[in-house]
């Protein structure tokens, strides 16, 4: 049975891996090696030649999957934070500017 609500195979490990700040032993199974693929695209991006060009960035489809991830990142982060603000009972507060520069990164 098919649902709307159903995720590509290692959505749930991707987005694990994106906002798990465990450098090793992760107990997640997927997750060191998810790590490693986006370490690799990361670093890809850094040095793709088509974004180094005005207008490239959109030209390269490892950049642009890139911008993807970080976008989901930042969402479920955001969708993180409320939720344990909401089970702690704490009004969910906007990330500080040096948060939001730590995620970034």
């Amino acid at each position: 049975a098919s649902g709307s609500n159903q995720m590509p195979p290692n959505f749930k490990v991707l987005i694990h891996a994106l906002l798990c700040k465990k450098t090793a032993d992760c107990s997640m199974e997927g997750c060191t090696r998810m790590k490693s693929l986006l370490s690799k695209v990361e670093a890809h991006t850094r040095h793709c030649t088509y974004s180094n060009q005005p207008g490239g960035r959109t030209d390269c489809t490892t950049c642009s999957k890139w911008r993807q991830m970080e976008s989901l990142k930042h969402h479920f982060f955001r969708k993180l934070i409320n939720h344990t603000s909401q089970v702690k009972g704490v009004s969910p507060q906007q990330p500080s500017q040096q948060q939001q520069q730590q995620q970034q990164q």
